[in-house]
């Protein structure tokens, strides 16, 4: 797996959902940003969803988003992993990072964006 950057979280424990992250290292890797890309990346396809498409400089905001998230909540488990969900309003734009949890790890599996709500 190729790192391409990885930010490190201090004791996380948000008063919205019972989702503690504690020391875990948070890393984005390529195949995550690509997924993101593929699933998120066509603007027409995400409006029909009522989502906007993602662009480059939106992962200009993944260390504030995953540092100071309004909401934190907890995601899927798919293949026995668990994930969680870090959720950011900024400007127009609700932004949801969702992170897979790989023993200590969280592995960035995807990004995609909603219009904020006032």
């Amino acid at each position: 797996m190729e790192y391409i950057h990885s930010v490190y979280l201090q004791y996380k424990k948000h008063k919205y959902a019972k989702v503690i992250v504690k020391g875990a290292r948070k890393i984005l890797t390529t195949d995550g940003v690509r997924h993101a890309f593929d699933t998120h990346g066509n603007n027409l396809l995400e409006m029909k969803r009522g989502q906007i498409g993602i662009v480059n400089a939106d992962f200009n905001h993944l260390p504030e988003i995953i540092n100071n998230p309004d909401f934190i909540e907890p995601g899927d488990i798919k293949k026995g992993k668990k994930s969680v969900m870090f959720i950011k309003k900024i400007g127009k734009k609700s932004f949801h990072v969702a992170m897979k949890f790989t023993g200590r790890d969280l592995i960035f599996a995807t990004m995609y964006i909603k219009p904020a709500i006032k």
